[in-house]
């Protein structure tokens, strides 16, 4: 769609900004695919760049992953610098190191016609504010992403730095995987500076990264050391443990209050043995139970294995949790999840911490 609005706009002249952006708001905002492509101009695709591009364009939704390769084949036989060919190429490889050497090879080629865009990326909006190099900036997240399941951490933080140097705004919204890349490899001083350059992030995952940020890096500094369990006088509960902590730790406890407030399911989740197991739809609302799920899920070990930060969440009980839904869509999420967890806790499974110390 935006790649039509960009055809549409490119195929007319106008007398200004102001007028272009008229044109767009009265004529093109609001139309479907159909009513877009009525408006193209008539002459087609022209070079082979342009016809590879169209063919992947017109792919339907639904498509079998057969097709869209056979499709993607066809793009590239046409083009070899048609990005989003590899992108689809790259998605549906039968394997993560398949994938990755189809992703790179469309990153070398989307490196040779958007030289002069790379170039300049530092300034305005990023490469992101060009319709033509989204495909390529995807292929870079794409990289990134089977870097990690490939356990090739340190390369994929290399390449996501890359992409937050080309798009600085983060319209992708991959500073959170890169985060907690650097807090996993303890790289405290890149995670602080990444965290800097976002100061005022709603994003769960800054928000979290930044209490956890804290806690890590005060008791580093402080030497904490946490208490046994069985010692007289320990704290009872993750209420009681933040009660015990000196003053020291005020900025820390300040970020987790913060990070709760923005999301409040989270510690509750974090800290369920059976939230590893629970299915939710990545269609979340924003400060829901949905999206603390997932948050947890990607999260949860890093919290474990820090040691103190996963002492201090809060056991807030379920039945106060209900006092905080505020729409009938996070009251639904809530139910959907809770009753997930009610029947993994009947079935008596062993808690995901134990299971990550097993294999410790």
């Amino acid at each position: 769609m935006m790649k039509m609005i960009h055809k549409i706009v490119a195929s007319r002249e106008f007398g200004s900004i102001e007028e272009m952006q008229g044109f767009v708001g009265d004529y093109l905002i609001g139309l479907d695919l159909e009513e877009l492509e009525a408006m193209l101009p008539d002459d087609g695709p022209q070079s082979d760049l342009e016809r590879a591009e169209s063919l992947m364009d017109g792919i339907p939704e639904g498509t079998s992953a057969e097709e869209v390769i056979r499709i993607a084949k066809q793009a590239l036989a046409l083009s070899e610098y048609c990005m989003g060919a590899w992108f689809e190429f790259g998605v549906y490889a039968e394997d993560t190191a398949t994938a990755l050497e189809r992703f790179e090879k469309g990153i070398e080629r989307g490196r040779v016609c958007l030289e002069e865009q790379i170039r300049k990326s530092g300034v305005g909006h990023g490469l992101w504010g060009s319709i033509e190099a989204r495909d390529f900036m995807r292929l870079l997240e794409e990289k990134a992403k089977a870097l990690v399941v490939l356990t090739k951490l340190e390369q994929a933080a290399e390449v996501y730095e890359e992409i937050l140097a080309l798009n600085p705004i983060d319209n992708q919204g991959i500073r959170s995987e890169l985060l907690r890349i650097f807090l996993i490899h303890r790289r405290l001083e890149d995670a602080r500076m990444l965290l800097d350059r976002f100061p005022d992030d709603a994003l769960v995952d800054m928000a979290y990264g930044r209490a956890l940020l804290e806690i890590v890096e005060t008791a580093d500094n402080t030497a904490f050391e946490i208490p046994d369990a069985d010692s007289p006088g320990a704290p009872a509960s993750p209420a009681a443990f933040r009660k015990s902590l000196g003053p020291e730790f005020n900025l820390a406890i300040r970020c987790l209050n913060e990070a709760e407030k923005i999301n409040p399911f989270v510690p509750l989740f974090l800290t369920h043995g059976s939230i590893l197991d629970v299915e939710v739809d990545e269609l979340a609302c924003f400060g829901g139970p949905y999206e603390a799920v997932i948050y947890a899920q990607q999260w949860c070990f890093l919290w474990y294995a820090s040691g103190l930060p996963f002492l201090l969440l809060s056991d807030v009980p379920l039945g106060k949790l209900k006092k905080l839904v505020k729409t009938p869509h996070i009251a639904e999420e809530l139910m959907d999840v809770t009753d997930q967890l009610e029947e993994f806790v009947a079935l008596e499974g062993q808690p995901w911490w134990e299971r990550f110390d097993d294999r410790r």
